[in-house]
């Protein structure tokens, strides 16, 4: 039953559900599910008019696309990440992502993570490489996602050689790194005006905003300069709980499943394996993770539950929980 409103992503000309699925959350740094289960949460989405899916070659989630999708992986729009700081590096994460996902042609691919504007002038090759892509017709749109305020000041500046930015947003300012909500809607809201197409993640603040989710995700909705919001999923539950919240009525939200959401605890573990390296402090740039005496230690203040720190850990010591 497709009862999602539809927008265009900026100046791409891409057409878009609302809501976006996200797969952070199914993927490794998270709840760890095998690409091959994950069929009945993607063809749940198809089901509810869900057009729009986010991975990320950091997520390792482009098989659970592609096999989630089926038959329908061409009828759907894809946004992806490459963290490549270089062309070295861009090269290998681009073979993959395409190889990953079965496809010839991405519609969307960001530079993960520009979180300064003297990142974007270091990882300027990437997006040169990107742009010349999409030149070649393997790709509809370029742009990044990031963290911070300097990051979307970034943007706005880079208007007319992007097309598509990824920003934190939620209604408690969580997870900006540099600034206030106020100060980060003032630039987006120039860069949405310079043509610019804007999903939002975060919007649950990684799940810090659960027990207020239906005002959480109405909030961004109601952002004028949002035209899409990443939600990340797991569960078909997960997929119909949030269709419904965005059907504005259409589709009655099931109390028992929001409660659930509600009070399902989600937090970062460190296990025994940890040998305090610091690596997932040196990663975190919300500044949540420090060496206590026996292992790493979380502020649960400051962590966002982005998985970031798990990545980087080379004991494979951390995981979101």
């Amino acid at each position: 039953m497709n009862v999602l409103k539809r927008n265009t992503l900026g100046r791409t000309g891409l057409e878009v559900s609302e809501l976006c699925l996200g797969t952070l959350t199914m993927s490794y740094l998270q709840a760890g599910i095998p690409p091959e289960s994950t069929e009945p949460v993607f063809q749940k989405a198809l089901a509810m008019g869900i057009d729009f899916f986010d991975t990320a070659h950091r997520y390792r989630t482009d098989e659970h696309v592609r096999l989630g999708l089926g038959q329908r992986l061409a009828d759907v729009t894809i946004a992806t990440k490459i963290s490549a700081a270089t062309i070295e590096e861009a090269e290998p994460q681009l073979a993959e992502t395409f190889t990953g996902l079965g496809r010839q042609t991405v519609e969307i691919m960001l530079m993960h993570q520009v979180e300064s504007a003297d990142a974007f002038e270091a990882r300027r090759p990437v997006l040169d490489r990107l742009l010349e892509l999409k030149r070649d017709g393997r790709i509809r749109a370029v742009g990044f996602s990031t963290h911070t305020i300097a990051g979307c000041e970034a943007a706005l500046a880079n208007a007319d050689r992007i097309d598509v930015l990824m920003p934190v947003i939620n209604r408690r300012g969580l997870g900006i790194a540099d600034g206030s909500l106020s100060r980060q809607s003032e630039v987006l809201a120039e860069v949405h005006r310079a043509g610019v197409g804007i999903y939002a993640m975060k919007p649950l603040a990684g799940g810090l905003l659960r027990k207020e989710a239906v005002e959480a995700l109405n909030f961004v909705r109601g952002l004028e300069f949002v035209d899409s919001v990443c939600v990340g999923v797991k569960t078909v539950q997960e997929v119909e709980l949030n269709a419904a919240i965005f059907s504005d009525g259409q589709l009655e939200i099931s109390r028992q499943a929001l409660d659930e959401a509600a009070h399902r605890d989600r937090r970062v573990f460190v296990n025994f394996m940890c040998k305090r390296c610091g690596a997932c402090a040196e990663r975190c740039d919300q500044g949540a993770m420090t060496m206590g005496g026996q292992r790493a230690e979380v502020d649960p203040k400051r962590c966002i539950l982005c998985g970031y720190c798990a990545e980087v850990c080379p004991q494979f010591a951390i995981r979101v929980i």
